[in-house]
């Protein structure tokens, strides 16, 4: 096996730099003709020039003396470079020479013009000598000797290449190989070690043996004092266990995601309570956000638990299977690593149902009228000063409705308080059927005095106004008592709107109750709105 992996190490090393050395081959090929055929180029430029010097102060002497025989030489001279396809040589006062190395061809020309001078009067100029050499020649010659030149250039890599292999494989991969193989034969407690080669000793595979020596060293000891202390912690797990699966509460241990890492009996017969299908596990999902209905809550007792460093506890409501509701209290810590990073989350759980049931009957009982079943005085103020403020953050309006009830001591005093009860009642069921129910509430005051508050009521009087004539036909209609008599009665409502007439409840309070008796000046069984000035 472990000589299989070094050979496919090997094979892939050679792979990557053969591929790596033929990139880098092309590379340098490129790079070496693009400079080589540049240098060709110019090299062939070179020696134009120097041909033209050579004949230079003939050319001039033909030129003064209008001497065909030497300008004919010096052409001929010319053109006896291949690159050279045509030379002409005229001069100021009408000489004119011209030859064409092969009339036939229409080669591609570049042309130089060199200046001709009196060889009397070397400033004068006489004439020009007009050179054109055959671009597909000296392109030709250029690309030959570049290839020539790049292909040397890339068998010297290839072959560098090939000796720094063939020393690396002797000097670094045998020796590789063959520790490779000796280290795949040994385990921890088989008592044998790696061999550290004389020649090694001193460097890195050397040194690389030593360290698997010293960690085989290292593991024979872990291994030795495992054994040694695994019956201790086997019997402090089986005694610690007792009390963990004894003990009355819940206990669970979560990972910083959530997942459940361990837990009690306790935790999942009795205070959870929730059977788990195919489709969620609480080792590899949120275990927090399975078992609570806010697990937002849960998370920021967490959260404040690390950044304190303490436990943090508070009642939480727990899913459950049929709806009922069910209550724990939970107590959260946090561990950390030697990093400061959270690493497990503690849980304590223990079922507080019957005492929130306790204490929600008590504040039940404190906010609900006993005989309508609706808010009493404490807890209309308790929704109308949170409606308040949600109202300022959401920027909404709030109306309040103030219902006194025309009639009603009539009613007490001609058919009895048990018939006033009962129409008490009656108005309590209409005004609830008239509200919007999941913003607005009704509520009793006491006595005959009911409120109702609309929360988000339009910008306008409009809602308001089609609220209090609805209330107002409502609670007009005659109302039927068991003795077979019908009570009537009427109402007086005054209306007062946050912002527009207070931001506070007194004040809004104190605006309907003017408003009300308004309506009641005037003649009852209608609606007011409290007066436009604003109050605070």
């Amino acid at each position: 096996m472990a000589a299989t992996v070094i050979r496919s190490l090997q094979y892939r090393l050679a792979a990557v730099v053969s591929f790596g050395l033929l990139i880098f081959a092309i590379l340098a090929g490129g790079i070496t003709f693009y400079f080589e055929f540049r240098a060709q180029i110019a090299a062939a430029d070179d020696v134009q020039r120097q041909l033209v010097r050579t004949v230079q102060a003939q050319a001039e002497v033909a030129a003064f003396a209008s001497n065909a025989e030497i300008a004919k030489d010096v052409l001929e001279g010319l053109l006896a470079n291949e690159s050279i396809a045509q030379v002409r040589l005229t001069s100021t006062n009408g000489f004119d020479q011209n030859k064409r190395r092969d009339e036939s061809r229409r080669e591609q020309l570049v042309s130089t013009v060199y200046a001709l001078h009196s060889p009397v009067d070397p400033t004068a100029a006489i004439g020009e000598l007009l050179v054109s050499a055959d671009e597909t020649v000296v392109r030709g010659r250029a690309i030959r000797n570049a290839i020539g030149n790049s292909l040397l250039h890339v068998v010297q890599i290839f072959l560098t290449a090939l000796l720094l292999g063939i020393v690396f494989r002797r000097v670094v991969g045998r020796p590789m190989s063959r520790l490779a193989q000796d280290l795949a034969s040994i385990y921890p407690g088989s008592g044998k070690r790696l061999p550290v080669e004389e020649r090694h000793a001193r460097d890195e595979i050397g040194l690389l043996s030593a360290s698997a020596n010293s960690l085989l060293d290292a593991a024979e000891r872990a291994l030795n004092e495992e054994r040694e202390l695994r019956f201790k912690v086997e019997t402090m797990e089986q005694h610690y266990r007792r009390i963990f699966e004894s003990t009355n509460v819940g206990i669970m241990v979560l990972q910083p995601g959530g997942n459940l890492i361990n837990s009690n009996p306790i935790l999942m017969k009795k205070i959870v309570g929730i059977h788990f299908d195919g489709q969620y596990t609480p080792e590899s999902e949120d275990f927090i956000s399975a078992i609570f209905v806010q697990p937002e809550i849960a998370w920021a007792m967490v959260s404040e638990a690390s950044a304190r460093g303490r436990a943090v506890a508070a009642d939480l409501q727990l899913k459950t299977a049929n709806g009922k509701p069910r209550w724990a209290h939970c107590i959260l810590s946090v561990s950390h690593d030697g990093k400061g990073r959270m690493e497990l989350i503690e849980g304590v759980l223990y079922d507080v149902t019957a005492r929130r049931e306790q204490e929600e009957d008590a504040r039940k009982r404190a906010e609900i009228d006993a005989l309508t079943r609706i808010p009493n005085r404490h807890g209309c103020e308790l929704f109308i000063d949170r409606s308040l403020r949600h109202a300022g953050d959401d920027n909404v309006s709030v109306g309040l409705m103030l219902i006194d009830l025309d009639g009603f001591k009539a009613v007490n005093d001609t058919l009895g308080h048990a018939a006033g009860d009962v129409v008490l009642v009656e108005v309590a069921n209409r005004l609830r059927h008239l509200i919007r129910r999941s913003t607005d509430l009704v509520g009793r005051l006491g006595g005959d005095e009911f409120v109702v508050i609309a929360y988000n009521c339009g910008d306008g009087r409009e809602l308001l106004a089609d609220m209090a004539q609805e209330i107002v036909s409502a609670l007009s209609r005659p109302i039927p008592l068991e003795s077979g008599e019908v009570a009537q009665i009427g109402a007086s409502i005054g209306i007062s709107r946050f912002p527009d007439h207070g931001v506070t409840r007194t004040v809004l309070f104190e605006q309907a109750d003017q408003a009300m008796y308004e309506v009641k000046r005037h003649g009852k069984n209608n609606f007011e709105f409290a007066a436009e000035t604003r109050r605070n």
